[in-house]
């Protein structure tokens, strides 16, 4: 595959992420919106739809024509601000980061789209073998040796942006502790929230896997990538499982504003009066609070979060009832242990 087919199927690709997520328009913006002079026709424009009537035209443009390409591309750096949050968009904004690394010709071509009825051929190969190993069998012994044969021998480029966090993390691991969840599907194979020790205590990170030669292993630099993600999505000012009111949200909200040291909000979510809100962490961008699992039994719920600042990294049950159809954090049951 040549460069001008790979920039195609680049562009096949990102229409396929925009489908999926329901965000293929079915007619152009205004004719005016074209004349923006801003970036990305940002004043003028939705990023969808830059992506749908600027980028993907002008990339089949290219291809079509075998004509030359630019020495530099943003789209990826752009999406990961412009997306940040949208969890539903993590494959895209993995993708667009993937075409930035191709452009500046670090990168390879991307994996051809999934075979669909038109496309199966009309003779069937033989199905090939089981991998010897579960995807979460792989990932739980990675962690725990740390065994670089079980590592994705042709991986996906590193990430072209800033992943020093998690590198430090993965470079600090010492081993396994357990899976926050099951394996979820991305657009590079596998993606499993996945609790290690490391620097300061446990940390969550992201283990993407992908088949190599019929086994599943670990890919690395996606894995940085996403945990990359990952850590700034927690920092947004609604982090993941916030957005609701059932008993997780309210704890993850309940733990977010303390690490914030939002001492009215903290308080609004307390189910009696405290004299004196505890402090934890310096405040610090490397310090989170993470979900791992809950369980709910009538008016109380236990949700199971992990912290991870600088002055400790513990488990910390967060004891919740409810009353009056709203949940609130027992503070008094939750320090006790």
């Amino acid at each position: 595959m040549d460069r001008h087919q790979a920039a195609a199927l680049y562009a096949d690709r990102i229409e396929h992420e925009l489908r999926r997520l329901s965000a293929w328009a079915s007619e152009p913006p205004p004719d005016s919106a074209f004349e923006s002079q801003a970036a990305f026709f940002a004043d003028t424009m939705a990023f969808f739809q830059w992506l749908q009537f600027v980028l993907l035209p002008r990339i089949r443009e290219i291809a079509g024509e075998r004509g030359s390409f630019p020495s530099q591309s943003q789209v990826g750096a752009y999406a990961v601000r412009e997306l940040d949050g949208n969890w539903e968009a993590s494959d895209l904004i993995s993708l667009l980061c993937e075409f930035d690394d191709f452009i500046e010709g670090h990168g390879h071509p991307p994996e051809p789209l999934p075979a669909t009825a038109d496309t199966v051929p009309a003779v069937s190969e033989p199905a090939p073998p089981e991998p010897s190993e579960t995807p979460l069998d792989v990932a739980e012994r990675y962690w725990r040796t740390l065994d670089r044969s079980l590592l994705h021998k042709n991986p996906h480029s590193p990430s072209s942006y800033d992943t020093e966090l998690a590198e430090k993390v993965f470079a600090s691991a010492t081993g396994f502790v357990e899976f926050a969840g099951d394996a979820e599907p991305v657009l590079e194979g596998l993606s499993i929230r996945t609790v290690i020790q490391a620097d300061r205590g446990a940390w969550m990170v992201l283990t993407v896997l992908a088949m190599d030669k019929n086994e599943w292993r670990v890919d690395l630099p996606v894995s940085l990538a996403r945990t990359t993600m990952m850590f700034l999505h927690q920092h947004q000012a609604w982090p993941p499982y916030t957005e609701t009111d059932d008993a997780r949200g309210r704890a993850m909200q309940f733990w977010q504003h303390v690490l914030n040291r939002d001492d009215r909000r903290v308080r609004e979510l307390l189910a009696a009066e405290s004299p004196e809100i505890s402090r934890f962490g310096l405040g610090q961008v490397d310090e989170f609070v993470w979900y791992v699992a809950h369980s709910q039994e009538g008016d109380r719920a236990v949700v199971r979060v992990l912290m991870n600042t600088h002055g400790e990294c513990r488990t910390w049950l967060t004891r919740m009832i409810r009353r009056g159809g709203a949940w609130f954090v027992d503070l008094a049951a939750t320090l006790a242990g």
